[in-house]
């Protein structure tokens, strides 16, 4: 914190340094004074000064404010969620074509993922099981996921009653399986 502190007064050093270094050549430029008589600054010269320097404060200041509040910041730098205990996995078979199933009730840890896999042994093409959240929008490919012989997604919902399948060749399923804390 300290360096930070010595960083910000330095800036601001420079800052003020600049501003009389511009002052002095402005006056180098402007006035010529005769020898032994002392040139006149003009008004807009301190002004111009008085400006830098107060920005120069302004910003300091700016920049202690920030530091000491991301110094009070508690961040939480979990990332993954914390592991679980055990998981669960089933299938869902769709036995009638274009028949909407709901998922079973099954509850999703908070921060993981209800992973769907088409089993690879499905009818292949054109055979697709398709995911939505609705019953009838499980029944129309443009209202739902569709998914092929092996392939998977992941859906981060509360509980696994929120999605509903159909397949449009049977029979065929879809793997489920979540990590799962124990009560």
């Amino acid at each position: 914190m300290a360096e930070r502190d010595k960083a910000a007064q330095a800036a601001l050093g420079i800052s003020a340094g600049a501003a009389v270094v511009a002052a002095l050549a402005f006056l180098q430029k402007r006035a010529v004074a005769a020898p032994g008589e002392a040139a006149e600054i003009p008004e807009e010269l301190w002004n111009l000064i008085i400006a830098i320097a107060e920005t120069s404060a302004n910003v300091d200041q700016g920049i202690q404010d920030v530091v000491r509040e991301l110094s009070q910041l508690a961040i939480n730098v979990q990332g993954f969620p914390a592991n679980t205990e055990t998981m669960t996995a089933f299938r869902v078979e769709c036995a009638i074509a274009n028949q909407p199933y709901q998922l079973p009730a099954l509850a999703v840890t908070e921060g993981m993922a209800l992973h769907l896999l088409a089993f690879p042994f499905n009818p292949p093409a054109p055979g697709l099981i398709l995911v939505s959240s609705s019953s009838p929008g499980c029944q129309n490919i443009n209202q739902s996921y569709p998914m092929p012989p092996g392939a998977t997604k992941d859906y981060f919902v509360k509980n696994a009653d929120a999605l509903w399948i159909s397949a449009n060749a049977v029979p065929a399923w879809l793997v489920i399986t979540v990590e799962q804390r124990r009560a």
